[in-house]
């Protein structure tokens, strides 16, 4: 069973196979999420933001979050998203019955 659980403080060695997984499918918005976490830039701590993990059996396999829109200043925001599924990016074991 997934739990969805609000992150507080970002572990880096829990995100790492995140990281590792988006980035050999040629994305980098978990690096850069990681990065902005890192220095600051985004913490996810303005009014409406929120981080959330996915976790099952207490390994982080997923997370999302809700971002205030830098356009726009009322209630609309941004969201990503970035499964990791299995034990390691290839295996999809966790999703099926």
């Amino acid at each position: 069973m997934i739990e969805i659980r609000p992150i507080w403080s970002l572990d880096s060695e829990a995100i790492q196979p995140l990281v590792e997984a988006s980035l050999s499918e040629g994305y980098r918005f978990v690096q850069r999420l990681v990065d902005e976490w890192q220095t600051g830039i985004n913490r996810f701590d303005k009014p409406g933001e929120a981080l959330f993990g996915a976790y099952r059996n207490n390994r982080l396999v997923g997370v999302g979050g809700l971002l205030q829109c830098p356009i726009r200043w009322d209630a609309s925001g941004g969201f990503m998203f970035c499964p990791l599924k299995g034990e390691v990016a290839s295996d999809r074991s966790w999703s099926k019955p």
